[in-house]
C-alpha cells in the first residue's frame, strides 16, 4: 500500500520515517479528502504503544504520512527468526498491544489490520502498534471512495465479518488480536494453506485448534485466545479492557505480579540481530539518503520540503472559542492566527517565548503553542536543539511536545504541545496560599519528572516556577520543556558555548553558572523551589545564605527542612545523588498524610532454647491492635548448643535470615522514609542472627526491633543503624538472671551481655527496660499485652536523622 524511507528532519535532526502511499482507489480528490480527514483521526492518537504520527498530507498528488522512525523488527521477522518467546514476555506484548487498541477504540479509531507485520519491537525495548487508519481508508464501504466489495487486508488475521464484508467494528481487532495471541503462544498461525481463498474458507469454518496452544499455556490466556476468536462479533470479549483484565489475570497464574517496563521487552529476545542486507543503513551512514533514493517525487519529502497544502480545506473555529487575552507585552502585536493555529488564550511565559492556548485544524483539538522569540538567535537553535530531544519523551508530569514549526517569513518558529490546565506556580504562589501538602506534592511531581530526564541521560537546566503548570483539582505539577534542554555531555556541538549562561539565576546551581551541568544541577533547582515553598519567599540570586536561613526559620518539620538544605548544599556531591533519592524523601511525607507510615506485620525469631511457644502466644494478641505475626515461615526449627559453637552453623542461620527476608519482603519493602518496612520481635539466639543480618546485608530494613533476653554485644551500633534508617525504632527488655547469657561472649565472638545489663548506645528511639526474668521465663501473655503491642503499634515520626544517608536501597 505505499513505499516507506528514511529521513532526515534537518530542523531538529532526527530520522522520521515517511510512508507515501499508492492511490489505490484512483478516485483521485475524493482520497485526499478521505486521506486527510483519516490523518486527523490517527495524528490524535498518542499512546506510547501506538507509532506517533508527526505530520501527513498530500503533495503532487501523492498522500504522505511523516511518523517517528523506529530501529526493531517485527514481530513476523522475530517469529521468523526462531526467536523463542516466554509466556511471561508474550503477555507483556499483548498487555502493551491491548493498550494500545483500547487508546485507539477510546478514539474512534479501528485499526483493521492487526497482525505480526504490523507491530515491531524497537531495539528500546518498546512495542508499538503501526499504519493505524490506513487499512480503514483503503477499506471503506458504501458512498465512499473504494468500489463495492473492495477488500484490503491479510485473509490470515482477518474477522469473518471483515471477509464477509459487513459492518465492521472494534471486534474485528479483537478477532485479529486473537489470531496475532495464538501466533505468539503457539509459534505456528492460527490459519494456514496454499492461497487466500482456502484461509478465508478455513476462517468462515470455525476455530483453529487450540491443542496447538501447549500444555504450557496459563488457562486465563487459552480462555483469552478462544473467546477472541468467536465468529459472532457480539460473543468475543466486550472490549479491549476486558481482554487486558485477563491478560493479568494469565500473568497472575504463572506467578507474575508486573509484565515490567517496555524496555525490558527487549531482553526476552536476547539482541535483536542486525538484517544482513540493510543497505538503507548503509546509505545512512554515507549520508546518501537524500540523493540516491527513491523516485523523484520522494525527493521532496526525503530533503525536508514536504508542506502541507492549505487549498481546500476549511478554516474551522471552535464555537466556543476564548477570546484572545493576556498576552505578554513583548507580543501584544502577535497576530490572532499564526501560521494554521489560532490562538485563544495565554497561558504562560518562558525564557524563549509565552505558551498559548491554541487550535490546531489539521489535528481538529486544541493545543498548546510556544511562541518563540524570535530576536534572539540563541533563542531559535535551543529551540530546535531541545524540542528534538523533547520529542523523544513521555511522562506524565512533563509537557509532551509534537511539533516544531519552523521560523518563515510571516511567522515566528512554533513549539506545538499537549494542552495542559493550569496555571504556573509563579502566578499560583502569588493568588494564593497552598497548603504544606499542597507544596510537597509540587515538588514531588517535579522530581519525579526529572527522574526520568535523567534516566533518558536529560539534563534540564531550567527549573523555576515559571516552568510548572499546576492544576488544583486534582493537583497535578507539569514541567515544561524549557527549550534549553540537553545531554550532560559539554562539547561545541551543544547548546551553549563557554561563558553563555541559561536559565534563572536564582535556582541555578553554583557549577551551571561556571557552564558545567549534570543531574545534580537539577536536583539543586528543585531544591531551591522545595526552599522557596517552605519559607513562603522568593530566593534572590546568589544568595544561598538568605534563603537557608529563611527555611531554617520557617514553621515546617526539621526534616523536611533538613531535605531541603540538603538539596541546596554549594557542593554537589553532598546533594541528594539523584532527583529519584529526593522524590522517595517527599513521598514519605504525602503517603503518611493519608495512612500512618507503621507496618502491620511483625516477625517473631525464636532463640535456641525457647522454640516457638512464645511465637504462638504473641500470634494470638497480635490481632488486639491490628498486628499480623508471621510464625510458620520464620520458625529455623531446633539448634543446639553444639551448633551455636559452629561458625559455620551460626552463618547458615544469618544466610537464612536474608534470603527468607528477601523471599518474603524483597519486592515490597521500599526506601525506609516509605514506612513500609515489617516490624521483629526476637529473642536469645534470634537476636544474634538479626543483629548480624542487619551488620552484614545493609539493605534489610525493619520498623521496630524488639528485643528480649539479647546476646548481642553491649557496644552493638543500634544508633548508627537507627541514624541511617536502617532500623527505625528498638525496645530492649534486659535483666536476665540466668548464667547462659553471661557465658556467650566466652565461646562466640559478636556476642555480649545486653540482655544483663543493657546497650550502652544512647538514642531518643533506643528504648530500654528492665525486668528481672530468667532467659525464658517471662513470656506471657498480660507482658505482651501491656508492653509489647503499645511498642509495635505506636506510630511516630519514623525517619532518619541524617540528611546525608542514601535512602536508596
Amino acid at each position: 500500500m505505499a513505499d516507506l524511507y528514511l529521513a532526515e528532519d534537518p530542523s531538529l535532526g532526527r530520522r522520521v520515517a515517511i510512508k507515501i502511499l499508492r492511490d489505490l482507489s484512483g478516485s483521485g480528490r475524493e482520497f485526499e479528502a478521505r486521506f486527510l480527514r483519516e490523518g486527523r483521526a490517527t495524528a490524535h492518537l498518542d499512546h506510547p504503544a501506538i507509532v506517533k504520527v508527526f505530520d501527513f498530507g498530500v503533495q503532487d498528488g501523492r498522500p504522505f504520512i511523516i511518523q517517528e522512525f523506529l530501529d526493531g523488527k517485527t514481530l513476523a521477522e522475530l517469529l521468523q527468526d526462531g526467536l523463542p518467546i516466554t509466556t511471561p514476555a508474550v503477555l507483556a506484548i499483548l498487555e502493551l498491544l491491548a493498550s494500545g487498541l483500547e487508546h485507539a477504540h477510546a478514539s474512534g479509531v479501528i485499526h483493521r489490520d492487526i497482525k505480526p507485520h504490523n507491530v515491531i519491537l524497537t531495539r528500546k525495548g518498546e512495542i508499538k502498534v503501526l499504519d493505524f487508519g490506513i487499512a480503514r481508508m483503503a477499506n471503506e464501504q458504501g458512498g465512499e471512495l473504494t468500489s463495492e466489495g473492495m477488500m484490503i487486508g491479510t485473509p490470515m488475521y482477518m474477522s469473518p465479518e471483515q471477509i464477509e464484508g459487513t459492518v465492521v467494528t472494534a471486534a474485528a481487532d479483537i478477532w485479529s488480536f486473537g489470531i496475532l495471541a495464538f501466533e505468539l503462544v503457539a509459534g505456528t498461525p492460527a490459519y494456514s494453506a496454499e492461497s487466500s481463498t482456502a484461509i478465508m474458507y478455513k476462517v468462515m469454518s470455525g476455530p483453529p485448534s487450540m491443542d496447538a496452544l501447549g500444555s504450557d499455556c496459563p488457562p486465563s490466556l487459552r480462555e483469552l485466545i478462544e473467546r477472541c476468536l468467536l465468529k459472532e462479533p457480539s460473543a468475543r470479549w466486550p472490549s479491549m479492557s476486558a481482554v487486558r483484565e485477563r491478560i493479568r489475570l494469565a500473568a497472575q497464574e504463572i506467578g507474575v505480579q508486573d509484565l515490567g517496563e517496555p524496555r525490558r521487552l527487549v531482553e526476552a529476545f536476547g539482541t535483536i540481530p542486525d538484517r544482513p542486507d540493510d543497505e538503507l543503513s548503509a546509505r545512512w551512514s554515507a549520508r546518501g539518503a537524500t540523493t540516491d533514493v527513491g523516485p523523484a517525487d520522494a525527493q521532496s519529502a526525503l530533503s525536508g520540503t514536504v508542506v502541507l497544502p492549505h487549498d481546500g480545506l476549511d478554516t474551522y473555529v471552535p464555537s466556543r472559542a476564548e477570546p484572545h487575552r493576556g498576552t505578554p507585552a513583548d507580543t501584544e502585536d502577535l497576530p490572532r492566527q499564526l501560521d494554521r493555529f489560532t490562538l485563544l488564550r495565554f497561558i504562560a511565559s518562558g525564557r524563549t517565548g509565552p505558551l498559548y492556548k491554541a487550535y490546531d485544524p489539521y489535528a481538529d483539538k486544541l493545543v498548546g503553542l510556544k511562541v518563540v522569540d524570535d530576536s534572539d538567535s540563541g533563542a531559535q537553535r535551543r529551540l530546535l536543539r531541545g524540542a528534538g530531544i523533547w520529542l523523544q519523551l513521555t511522562h506524565v508530569n512533563l509537557v509532551g511536545v509534537k511539533e516544531v514549526v519552523r521560523q518563515k517569513a510571516d511567522c515566528p518558529a512554533l513549539v506545538v504541545t499537549e494542552l495542559i490546565e493550569g496555571i504556573d506556580l509563579r502566578r499560583l504562589l502569588e493568588q494564593r496560599n497552598l497548603t504544606l501538602e499542597e507544596k510537597v506534592r509540587i515538588v514531588l511531581h517535579l522530581c519525579e519528572a526529572l527522574e526520568y530526564l535523567h534516566e533518558s541521560d536529560v539534563v534540564h537546566r531550567e527549573v523555576k516556577p515559571a516552568n510548572l503548570l499546576v492544576r488544583r483539582k486534582p493537583l497535578k505539577a507539569t514541567l515544561l520543556d524549557s527549550g534549553v534542554a540537553r545531554r550532560p555531555e559539554t562539547d561545541e556541538t551543544q547548546l551553549t558555548q563557554t561563558g553563555l549562561i541559561v536559565g534563572d539565576l536564582a535556582y541555578m546551581a553554583p557549577e551551571q553558572a561556571l557552564g558545567e551541568v549534570d543531574q545534580r544541577s537539577d536536583v539543586y533547582s528543585a531544591g531551591m523551589l522545595l526552599c522557596e515553598l517552605i519559607a513562603d519567599e522568593k530566593p534572590r540570586a546568589g544568595d544561598r545564605e538568605q534563603i537557608a536561613k529563611a527555611v531554617e526559620e520557617a514553621n515546617a518539620p526539621g526534616w523536611l527542612k533538613r531535605l531541603a538544605l540538603k538539596a541546596i548544599r554549594q557542593i554537589r556531591e553532598e546533594r541528594f545523588s539523584s532527583a529519584a533519592e529526593l522524590a522517595d524523601c517527599l513521598r514519605y511525607y504525602v503517603e503518611r498524610q493519608s495512612e500512618p507510615a507503621i507496618s502491620k506485620t511483625v516477625v517473631t525469631l525464636h532463640g535456641i532454647r525457647t522454640r516457638a511457644a512464645w511465637q504462638r502466644i504473641f500470634s494470638e494478641v497480635a490481632p488486639q491492635r491490628g498486628l499480623h505475626a508471621l510464625l510458620d515461615h520464620w520458625n529455623f526449627g531446633w539448634f543446639s548448643i553444639l551448633q551455636f559453637l559452629s561458625p559455620l552453623s551460626r552463618t547458615a542461620k544469618v544466610n537464612w535470615f536474608r534470603d527468607t527476608y528477601n523471599e518474603d519482603f524483597g519486592h515490597k519493602v521500599g526506601p525506609p522514609l516509605s514506612g513500609d518496612q515489617p516490624s521483629i520481635a526476637a529473642h536469645s539466639f534470634g537476636t544474634y542472627v538479626l543483629g548480624n543480618a542487619l551488620l552484614r546485608y545493609p539493605y534489610l530494613r525493619f520498623g521496630k526491633v524488639l528485643l528480649c533476653g539479647s546476646i548481642l554485644p553491649r557496644d552493638f551500633p543500634w544508633d548508627d543503624l537507627i541514624r541511617r534508617g536502617q532500623v527505625q525504632e528498638v525496645r530492649n527488655e534486659y535483666g536476665a538472671r540466668d548464667i547462659w547469657t553471661r557465658l556467650a561472649p566466652w565461646f562466640v565472638s559478636g556476642t555480649g551481655a545486653s540482655g544483663i545489663d543493657g546497650f550502652e548506645a544512647s538514642h531518643e528511639r533506643l528504648v530500654q527496660e528492665r525486668f528481672d526474668f530468667s532467659h525464658s521465663e517471662y513470656f506471657e501473655r498480660g507482658h505482651m499485652q501491656a508492653k509489647w503491642l503499645p511498642f509495635l503499634a505506636h506510630h511516630r515520626d519514623l525517619i532518619p536523622e541524617d540528611p546525608d544517608v542514601d535512602v536508596r536501597s
